[in-house]
């Protein structure tokens, strides 16, 4: 379940949380429902998978803040998903991990 985690966005801006897909996907047509944030694993410089887009503008705006503020000087990298990630997106888990790197290296310049 630590990959699919939801959270629902009601029209009136609560929130309701389901602790894994199967548990939302019963809720899916809701009426007050106007978005849904699935938590799922995908390397950070992929923008959109398929017909799923990311949050790397997230990302982005912060190393926009870190540009700006220097709160910190220590980065995170996860890797504990890379053998549940789709076949399209997996590599040794070498290389995958430096491709995280190199493309935090050229965003942060």
């Amino acid at each position: 379940t630590y990959l699919h985690q939801v959270v629902q966005c009601n029209d009136d801006g609560t929130l309701h949380r389901f602790p894994d897909l199967v548990h939302a996907l019963p809720k899916i047509y809701a009426p007050r429902a106007a978005e849904w944030r699935v938590h799922f694993h995908v390397p950070i410089f992929i923008e959109r998978f398929a017909d799923l887009g990311s949050t790397q503008n997230t990302i982005l705006r912060t190393f926009e803040l870190l540009r700006e503020r220097r709160f910190t000087r220590h980065l995170e990298i996860e890797t504990y998903t890379w053998d549940v990630l789709p076949q399209s997106l997996k590599l040794d888990l070498g290389e995958s991990i430096g491709r995280e790197y190199e493309w935090v290296l050229d965003v942060l310049g």
